[in-house]
């Protein structure tokens, strides 16, 4: 897994991004069952109102997140 940890390392938002809060022992675990999948342009990656079953950690593009409207 080192390849993914020296890309993260290199990442201009690593300092801001949840891999700041972790020392070297947890980023290692992290890195060891995370996995990379690509979305299409406008694909929906989660709908407002699933369970948090899943981390995010979008390393390039964009994610434009909205909120449908109350109930």
């Amino acid at each position: 897994m080192r390849p993914r940890l020296i890309y993260c390392a290199a990442c201009g938002i690593s300092g801001i991004s949840i891999r700041a809060a972790l020392d070297n022992t947890k980023r290692l675990r992290m890195a060891a069952i995370s996995r990379t999948k690509t979305y299409a342009a406008r694909q929906t990656i989660i709908d407002e109102g699933e369970p948090a079953e899943l981390l995010f950690n979008i390393t390039g593009g964009a994610v434009k997140i909205v909120q449908t409207a109350t109930r």
